[in-house]
């Protein structure tokens, strides 16, 4: 049985109700939620019940007549729902999960539904796509065809706007192409995702800028807006959805199709949602309303972080209004084994300093919660490093960021010397920084490996490899089959016959069920699990054919151990010595 700290016990009382979980970096709280919902499954039942409809409708299927036609609607059965930041944190907690629920004698597999904001919102606009305008064969930007989007209007809007971005920005003719795109390319990204988050459409925003008193912020603001309108167009022509549409839909179908909202209330009365200080307005009203007739909703974030606010809507300001709901239970994960006591030391004095004695009353009020870090008790199976192992250096500012980087690498150089089996890894914010990094270190004659400057090919066999392992954890979600597919064409690995849409392709492949596509049954083609629509190209069909088989033969390998299972996928897709 697991050894549960103090803080963790607390979150294991929970029954019901709204509860906000505090949690403080390297208190567990990965490991927490996924005990709490293994607690939740056990206590309901939920996994025995949805292991014995499973049997019962195989059974079914086994004694109903050929020429019988199917049952209707699936029973919805009852599902602890976990809503986490990313696919790899998704990975994580089934894995953790099923590990818990292996050590109780439970179905492992059963009982819970791991997903993330984007992945929700797409399985809810999937129930009725027509109820919000969708054709059921809508298609769906992948995250590397939203980022070429964002680019390709990002390039006209430069080629039409050129000298009036230069003014706005401050810069000069000189500054390079690259690194013009590279800026707006974020500005364009930052203003899409919070615009969509927030339900506004680009005319709406530039209606609302242009009632506000012009300012630098305000002519930055601008330009992103009327590349946002560059970019929806591009979506348009298209006729496409990026996952922030998605989302924006998934809220407007709940609040149109009660009947919808009543059936998904029912099938998760339980909702634990991790990293919900990263949450955004959307995501807090989608969950808001998931859990509107129970108000079984537990959120464990930690308030003094945000991994992704710099890039959306997401402010950790909404965890914390949650945390003081009167209504809200609040629980503090706050003993960690992560860091050393003077690291903590110096993060808890950080934060009580911002919140106590910063000049600027506006930052002592929003910028932290007075929440203060504590080592775990003696005996913890994750105890706190060594103190003395530590060290903390504080520096005055730099006077150039030359200066900055010259000190940086002399101390790297250093540490190397003295510390000659361990690496020392140096993080900077930008590849141009990081390129002069690179020519400091060669001067110091320091040996190191580049990885700003790591070829394209080893990226892109990288990626494809990646995407693969990837499919292999989850092979029944449609989804990544056909981000796996896009991978492999954009890596050239799968070179398309001419003329082939492949936003069609990838729309079938979202569509199909991918256990009847990968493994059909004896008899069957792969063409029946494909949705029923006329007149397919039989090229087209024919790549998906090809691209299954594979595919299975992929997930039959995936039972090697995990570096025999790579060279496999490696020897089989690429040929030359570089890859």
């Amino acid at each position: 049985m697991m050894q549960l700290r103090r803080s963790q016990q607390k979150v294991m009382t929970y029954t019901g109700g709204y509860m906000a979980v505090s949690a403080v970096p390297g208190s567990g709280k990965t490991t927490t939620l996924s005990l709490l919902a293994v607690e939740l499954i056990e206590r309901h039942g939920f996994g025995r019940l949805e292991e014995r409809s499973l049997r019962q409708r195989l059974q079914q299927e086994r004694t109903r007549s050929a020429n019988e036609p199917a049952a209707g609607q699936e029973l919805e059965l009852p599902q602890v729902l976990i809503v986490t930041f990313s696919n790899a944190a998704v990975a994580n907690f089934k894995s953790k999960i099923a590990g818990f629920l292996r050590e109780r004698g439970l179905p492992q597999h059963a009982g819970y539904d791991v997903r993330t904001l984007h992945s929700l919102s797409h399985w809810i606009v999937q129930q009725a796509p027509g109820d919000v305008g969708l054709d059921p064969e809508y298609d769906i930007l992948g995250e590397v065809e939203f980022h070429r989007g964002v680019a390709s209007a990002v390039a006209r809007f430069i080629s039409h706007n050129r000298t009036a971005i230069l003014e706005a920005l401050g810069l000069s003719e000189e500054v390079s192409e690259s690194d013009l795109r590279r800026v707006m390319q974020d500005l364009a990204t930052t203003t899409i995702r919070t615009a969509k988050m927030m339900r506004l459409r680009p005319e709406e925003l530039m209606r609302r800028l242009a009632g506000v008193s012009d300012g630098p912020v305000v002519r930055l603001a601008m330009l992103g807006a009327e590349m946002y309108a560059e970019y929806q167009q591009y979506l348009n022509q298209r006729a496409s959805l990026d996952f922030d549409d998605l989302v924006w839909l998934a809220y407007d179908l709940l609040q149109k199709n009660r009947a919808l909202l009543r059936r998904l209330q029912q099938r998760w009365p339980y909702i634990l949602e991790d990293e919900a200080q990263d949450s955004s307005p959307l995501q807090e009203k989608i969950l808001a309303l998931l859990s509107a007739a129970h108000h079984n909703w537990v959120r464990v974030g930690d308030p003094n972080q945000a991994i992704n606010a710099t890039f959306t809507s997401a402010d950790p300001r909404y965890f914390r209004r949650f945390c003081e709901r009167p209504d809200v239970r609040l629980v503090r994960l706050d003993e960690a084994g992560r860091s050393a006591l003077p690291i903590i030391r110096l993060a808890n004095d950080l934060v009580k300093w911002t919140c106590e004695k910063h000049p600027e009353p506006e930052i002592r009020r929003r910028a932290f919660a007075l929440q203060m870090i504590h080592p775990v008790p003696k005996g913890d199976p994750q105890p706190n490093p060594p103190a003395e192992e530590s060290a903390v250096h504080l520096t005055r500012e730099f006077p150039t960021w030359e200066a900055e980087v010259r000190e940086i690498c002399q101390r790297a150089k250093r540490y190397v010397q003295t510390h000659p089996n361990d690496t020392v890894a140096i993080l900077v914010p930008t590849n141009i920084l990081g390129s002069q990094v690179v020519k400091q270190l060669s001067e110091l004659g320091v040996d190191f490996e580049d990885l700003l400057r790591e070829p394209s090919q080893t990226r892109s066999v990288l990626r494809v490899l990646a995407g693969i392992v990837h499919f292999a954890t989850a092979p029944r979600t449609s989804n990544l089959l056909a981000e796996l597919f896009s991978t492999l064409v954009e890596a050239h690995v799968w070179e398309l016959p001419a003329g082939l849409n492949i936003s069609r392709l990838l729309a079938l492949l979202r569509s199909a069920r991918p256990e009847r596509l990968l493994f059909p049954e004896p008899g069957k083609s792969r063409r029946m699990a494909l949705p029923p629509v006329e007149n397919l190209p039989e090229e087209l069909i024919a790549v998906i054919e090809r691209f299954a088989e594979q595919a299975a033969g992929w997930l039959r390998a995936s039972l090697l151990p995990i570096d025999e299972f790579v060279l496999t996928v490696g020897t089989e897709l690429f040929r030359s010595p570089f890859q």
